[in-house]
């Protein structure tokens, strides 16, 4: 084993080190930077996910954070909550409140334009708000067991106003975002990959 090798060993264990201590801790989200140039964004909001104010204001400062970090390449978004990616909006806080629809929207347009690479391993329920947030990123990978997508807003009479309904069409056309946002029909991964909503579709966790 060379010196030089050692050395550029021991400052990439120091460089992450550093690249880690950017980052606090956040309600609801839990980062793990152990591979180099990827970060890990877990949702970790249990019992089922929801989109509360922990989580905008924990992604917001990320997106923040990510705008000035040249060492991270690539984010990955997981969870840690069985049967649930992102789930919809806190119905604690009122859907109808502007500050959060607007706040979520900025967020979410913020997050489509990181230099990072921003992907999605899916395994469970990203409805509403959650869904949102997913069709913002630049790549989606779901497993078929549990996984479900939609935007159910239509049944509280509202539209996905935080992007939903600028970033669905993009991936799966004006026509099949429209009939999935003005119906609230769910889709699984199967056809959500077969239509483009996702990248691919895995039968299990070790394959995706």
């Amino acid at each position: 084993m060379s010196p030089s090798w050692m050395l550029g060993s021991v400052f990439s264990m120091l460089l992450s080190t550093i690249v880690a201590l950017d980052f606090p801790a956040y309600p609801g989200l839990r980062l793990n930077q152990s591979r180099a140039s990827v970060l890990e964004v877990a949702f970790n909001n249990p019992p089922v996910n929801f989109w509360g104010l922990d989580t905008i204001n924990g992604l917001t400062d990320i997106v923040q954070r990510l705008r000035n970090d040249t060492a991270t390449k690539v984010v990955l978004f997981t969870s840690d909550v069985a049967g649930f990616f992102v789930n919809h909006l806190d119905l604690l806080i009122t859907p109808f409140d502007p500050t959060v629809g607007h706040r979520t929207a900025q967020l979410l347009f913020d997050m489509s334009t990181l230099n990072q690479i921003t992907i999605a391993a899916v395994e469970g329920k990203s409805r509403g708000a959650g869904n949102e947030f997913l069709t913002s990123l630049d790549m989606r990978f779901a497993t078929t067991t549990h996984t479900l997508m939609g935007q159910p807003e239509i049944g509280l009479g509202i539209i996905p106003g935080a992007g939903g309904s600028n970033f669905l069409p993009r991936l799966i056309g004006r026509g099949r975002a429209m009939e999935y946002i003005l119906s609230g029909n769910d889709i699984g991964a199967v056809e959500a990959a077969a239509i483009g909503w996702i990248n691919k579709a895995f039968e299990s966790t070790p394959e995706m």
